[in-house]
């Protein structure tokens, strides 16, 4: 696949409509918006709210918001997403929506650099498949940090790669804004236990908020559990609240698949894809175009090809899986 079509938008994405319960949902009893970039007058009253507030505390300041974000989208919902992750703390939301600012600013672009690729070989941090409402999938294996010889500051600026390569290539603003990550606990042992990581993942909060769906953890005994509480004081209670600790089921992980099609997870984790090998995980590996499972019934075909698709939206075909893909309209 030629590197700039890495990550393109499926088919299914393009018209694909969120339901209201999929646009916003309970948190720790509280209404959580998960779908942010799309119109202004789409907001509740409350959350429009919720936005002068914060616009006026901004003028206040003396501080002037951009209109758009880099990708050329409404700024608000950066900010929404800002205010909803400090549970509307006004304050707490201008100081890290400065900070992300500031840091996108200095930090970005990042190019891929050759440190990088003892990352990407090593299957640490992959994306792997989607669930049924198209969301990437992230898999991380803990238990391979202490492998890799790379000093923090290349950690940092792969993560960043990384996390603007999923917002910008594998999200479909309005329609597919967030991820889910599962966690491989089987290759660590008390010996290896990444404490660095609580470092490295304290980067990201305040960055990228409001962009995790469901945290899946996978082979994961008391003694592990460790590593879980390290993350967890750095990116708090909704954190733990996305967290669903998955059972073997003898090699099934059933409750993996409640909202994930086998055949977008590899067989290690009981999907049925191909377990990739080390040199395999970059770029990200999109094998199937089956997204639904369980009760869900696929659309009739011919109903499919009748739907409009954005004429802004560029589309290839990709050989070697057979598959069309879209391209992101964050770019």
């Amino acid at each position: 696949m030629e590197e700039e079509n890495i990550g393109k938008i499926p088919y299914y994405a393009t018209i694909y409509r969120p339901k209201e319960d999929e646009l916003i949902n309970e948190l720790l009893g509280k209404p959580t918006r998960r779908i942010f970039e799309i119109p202004l007058e789409k907001y509740h009253e409350e959350e429009k709210q919720k936005l002068i507030e914060f616009y006026e505390y901004c003028i206040n300041k003396n501080y002037i918001l951009p209109k758009e974000n880099k990708s050329g989208k409404f700024f608000y919902a950066n900010c929404f997403r800002q205010l909803q992750g400090y549970d509307f703390d006004i304050e707490k939301a201008f100081n890290d929506l400065v900070k992300e600012i500031n840091f996108k600013d200095e930090k970005l672009p990042i190019e891929i650099s050759d440190e990088f690729k003892k990352i990407t070989d090593s299957g640490f941090l992959y994306i792997h498949g989607r669930d049924k409402y198209y969301r990437p999938l992230i898999i991380l294996n803990p238990g391979i940090f202490s492998t890799i010889d790379c000093s923090l500051e290349v950690w940092d600026k792969f993560g960043i790669f990384l996390m603007e390569f999923l917002v910008k290539k594998c999200l479909l603003p309005s329609k597919v804004e967030n991820w889910n990550i599962i966690v491989d606990f089987s290759h660590l042992s008390m010996g290896n236990i990444p404490y660095k990581l609580k470092d490295i993942f304290s980067i990201f909060k305040g960055i990228y908020r409001c962009r995790l769906y469901k945290v899946y953890l996978l082979n994961m005994n008391f003694v592990f559990s460790l590593v879980w509480n390290l993350v967890k004081m750095v990116m708090g209670a909704n954190l733990e609240a996305k967290a669903c600790k998955v059972d073997s089921n003898d090699g099934k992980y059933d409750l993996l698949f409640q909202i994930i099609n086998r055949s977008q997870v590899e067989k290690k984790f009981g999907g049925t894809a191909e377990d990739l090998k080390p040199g395999e995980y970059f770029p990200p590996k999109f094998i199937s175009d089956n997204y639904f499972c369980g009760d869900d019934k696929e659309e009739d075909e011919d109903e499919k090809k009748e739907k409009n698709i954005e004429k802004n939206i560029d589309y290839y075909h990709d050989y070697d899986s057979n598959m069309i893909f879209y391209e992101a309209r964050s770019d």
